[in-house]
């Protein structure tokens, strides 16, 4: 079943309508995939915010209920925008605004088993996860990005200015008992809309190994030039896409 966040609205005071979902057409590419494993695909799930959202301190926020009651073991949420674990301490000027929804809790207490910060500009993996990057992209476990312009590429990479060719992250995490005798949780994002589009297209086709089983990746992708008049998605294709860390036995 998707899970979908909502896109900010345009003024203040003005409420998200039902169509204005970030990262359709990401969901949709790995909605795809899932069906060809075996899968069926559920009523979306919206992570509906409250009028005027905080932005700051949210932790006196009343959470809003929804029902999984319907979800068994079988199914599984996906997720594929970045979560806004810690938008709260730098309030970027393209946040994704938080749902305050009981469900978003939830992962957001799992994932941060995972990571140690997770926001617009910045994304640290826990100590666990850095030590199984691959030898030569230690330092990708404490990653900012910037945060004008498209596809979000690293601005420091442990604190220092990379070296490469610029280059972005793309994460993935599936879960197979994140609710005990429930659903499963799939969560894949890259750092801004572009980026995840990639990655999800990537990940359904070149990728789908990872869909199958439980587990935490990260890869980093070398940023192409979009064609300006593009009719498909073939452009992401032609991005450099390197599995820098793969762990399946860890259990955070």
């Amino acid at each position: 079943m998707p899970f979908y966040y909502f896109m900010n609205p345009k003024g203040a005071g003005r409420a998200q309508l039902p169509f204005q979902l970030r990262d359709v057409y990401a969901s949709m590419e790995l909605q795809n995939a899932f069906r060809e494993l075996g899968y069926e695909t559920g009523e979306s799930i919206l992570n509906t915010p409250p009028p005027n959202p905080p932005i700051g301190a949210t932790n006196n926020v009343p959470l809003l209920p929804i029902d999984l009651s319907h979800l068994g073991p079988e199914d599984l949420i996906l997720l594929v925008t970045r979560p806004p674990l810690h938008e709260d301490l730098e309030q970027p000027r393209s946040r994704v605004d938080r749902g305050f929804t009981q469900l978003e809790e939830d992962i957001f207490d799992v994932l941060k088993n995972y990571f140690h910060v997770c926001s617009r500009k910045k994304v640290w993996l826990e100590d666990p996860l850095r030590s199984s990057l691959e030898p030569g992209y230690e330092d990708r476990g404490s990653a900012e990005f910037r945060v004008n312009g498209e596809c979000a590429a690293y601005k420091l990479l442990a604190n220092k200015k990379p070296k490469i060719d610029p280059a972005t992250a793309g994460y993935f995490l599936r879960i197979d008992d994140f609710i005990p005798d429930g659903p499963g949780l799939v969560v894949a994002f890259g750092m801004d809309g572009v980026t995840t589009l990639v990655w999800a297209h990537r990940l359904a086709r070149d990728f789908r190994y990872l869909l199958e089983e439980p587990g935490f990746a990260m890869v980093e992708m070398t940023i192409q030039p979009r064609p300006p008049r593009a009719t498909d998605y073939g452009w992401a294709d032609d991005w450099p896409i390197a599995l820098i860390c793969r762990e399946t036995d860890l259990v955070l």
